[in-house]
C-alpha cells in the first residue's frame, strides 16, 4: 500500500501521508495506515466480521475523514479493528 507515517504533526497525533492512482486506492491506503498506526501487523488481523459502510460526503477530503472516522468508531464502539476491502464510489451530479 502506498503510505507513510510523517513526525510532521502534533506529538499528540499520527500523521500519515496516503496516495493512489485513484480515490478508492487512495482511500484504502489511508485506511490501512491509520489501522497499522493502531496494530503492529494488519497483515495478521483475522477476517472474522463483514459490514457494509455507506458514506456521502460532498467532497474526496470530507469522504476521506468520514472514512477514517468510521475506522475509529468501529474500534472504539464495537470492538472491531476493519479491513477495507473493495471500495465502491459513486459519484453523484447534483443539479
Amino acid at each position: 500500500m502506498p503510505y507513510r507515517q510523517t513526525d510532521d504533526g502534533p506529538s499528540s497525533d499520527a500523521t500519515i501521508e496516503a496516495w493512489g492512482t485513484d480515490l478508492a486506492e487512495l482511500l484504502t491506503s489511508a485506511w490501512r495506515a491509520a489501522l497499522e498506526v493502531m496494530i503492529d501487523d494488519a497483515d495478521k488481523l483475522p477476517a472474522t466480521t463483514e459490514i457494509e459502510v455507506n458514506i456521502s460526503a460532498a467532497d474526496p477530503e470530507a469522504l476521506l475523514f468520514d472514512l477514517l472516522d468510521e475506522l475509529i468508531f468501529n474500534k472504539d464502539a464495537r470492538g472491531l479493528l476493519l479491513l477495507l476491502d473493495r471500495p465502491h464510489i459513486r459519484e453523484e451530479k447534483h443539479g
